[in-house]
């Protein structure tokens, strides 16, 4: 069974300015931003860092299949 989980903006740019190596480049995210294939330093480690700290920020296990 799937559970919502709802995020405000400024939770989710903290974790992204937490993960991303370059904070400058978060500093210029909007809710527009782009992610994946936008962002050269967000490759496939990067990705799962993400998605780890997600994970552990708001208690919640995301499915990888």
């Amino acid at each position: 069974m799937a559970h919502v989980v709802t995020v405000d903006q400024e939770h989710c740019f903290l974790l992204l300015y937490g993960e991303l190596p370059t904070a400058t480049q978060a500093d210029a995210f909007t809710a527009e931003s782009g992610l994946f294939g936008e962002l050269p330093e967000l490759d496939s480690m990067a990705v799962a860092d993400l998605l780890t700290a997600i994970e552990d920020q708001l208690g919640i296990v995301i499915d990888d299949e």
